[in-house]
């Protein structure tokens, strides 16, 4: 709804507005999905704080849009027919390239669908021997080191937006997929935003994952930027806070410490991370220690599961009352270990569980004392 509009979202409208102005590449539609709204939310709060200029714009974006009559189509699909490509053409008509394929799909029909099928094979072999693979990797390499749109970057090798994302996948796949991930997040959050969390970051003890968790962006791509903002401060603060194990998504460096720690505190247990141990069940916990399940997680352990991580309940449920294989013991306890901490609805449900909490805080004392009955 437009009117529940947060007053950050509201900043970021108006911010969006200017660039919609100055460059027709900016759609609502566009700015809609970097903003992670509804389009009619986009139009309607332009309306709203910019009344008749952003009315004008519209209209003209509109006219604009439908210029070509259907003369000028089958004119446009006779050149392409010959050769021509269509960035070039519609460059030539000054009209967005999707929306003159839209136009050619509408009006000419399947002449054109059948042509497109030919066309898309035999033009992106042109394209390959115009921008070569050695001309890619280049302008991969200025993408990286620089804050360019793939629009533009493709715009400046003669090649789609869509067939430049194509050849950079192709050549460098998770790089690649990583850092375009990494910018989505960015925009997201503006400086200022990243500065304050930074603050709350050195002066209380929040930590990345729920810091990334607050601001909707991954944690891959908060610790990069504030590490290119913060630099050696960041470092400090992080290798204090054991955040830069966090990092580390598959959890390596996690299981790695919790290993050392239940050593330290004699507990003996068993490695089960590879093998399917509980009777009935697909589900792993990482290690057994006689009727106590262990598991290890590098990130905040919230109450439920989220998009992306297990929460307390999904664990509890997997593994709590499941029968070990190979003693026929029933895993009627529990130990979970987090890097991060625990959200207190989890601290309470664990206490009526029998289920070991061990946070950050325990691990730093290391090791000093065994652990706690339960």
């Amino acid at each position: 709804m437009v009117g529940k509009l947060a007053n950050r979202q509201i900043e970021e409208i108006k911010i969006y507005f200017k660039k919609y102005k100055k460059d027709s590449k900016w759609t609502t539609k566009k700015i809609a999905k970097m903003l992670d709204l509804d389009k009619t939310t986009i139009q309607k709060r332009f309306r709203r704080l910019f009344g008749e200029e952003y009315i004008n714009i519209a209209k003209r974006r509109s006219i604009h849009n439908i210029k070509l009559n259907d003369k000028d189509i089958n004119l446009v699909f006779k050149r392409y027919a010959k050769g021509e490509f269509l960035i070039n053409l519609a460059k030539e008509y000054n009209i967005n390239r999707d929306a003159l394929t839209t136009r050619l799909r509408k009006i000419i029909g399947s002449p054109y669908k059948n042509l497109a099928k030919v066309r898309r094979v035999r033009d992106a072999s042109i394209n390959r021997q115009k921008v070569t693979d050695d001309k890619i990797r280049k302008a991969f390499v200025y993408y990286k080191n620089n804050k360019i749109s793939l629009t533009k970057l493709a715009e400046s090798l003669g090649l789609r937006e869509s067939s430049l994302i194509s050849r950079f996948k192709h050549l460098f796949g998770k790089s690649y997929k990583r850092i375009a991930k990494e910018r989505r997040d960015e925009r997201k959050v503006t400086n200022e935003q990243y500065v304050l969390a930074f603050d709350r970051y050195c002066k209380t003890d929040i930590s990345l994952v729920q810091l990334s968790e607050e601001l909707n962006i991954r944690i891959s791509s908060l610790a990069p930027k504030f590490r290119r903002l913060f630099g050696q401060k960041y470092k400090k603060i992080a290798s204090r806070k054991m955040d830069l194990i966090e990092v580390n998504r598959k959890g390596k460096i996690a299981e790695e410490i919790a290993q050392k720690y239940l050593k330290k505190v004699g507990i003996e247990f068993e490695d089960v991370r590879r093998r399917c141990s509980l009777e009935g069940s697909l589900k792993k916990p990482d290690f057994i220690a006689g009727n106590f399940f262990i598991e290890v997680k590098n990130y905040y352990v919230n109450l439920s599961s989220s998009k992306r991580v297990k929460g307390y309940a999904q664990i509890k449920e997997s593994y709590l009352g499941k029968k070990v294989k190979k003693t026929k013991q029933i895993l009627d306890k529990g130990i979970i270990i987090s890097l991060t901490g625990f959200s207190n609805e989890v601290i309470n449900e664990a206490k009526k569980d029998r289920i070991l909490l061990v946070g950050p805080e325990d691990i730093k004392r290391v090791l000093a004392s065994s652990l706690p009955k339960i």
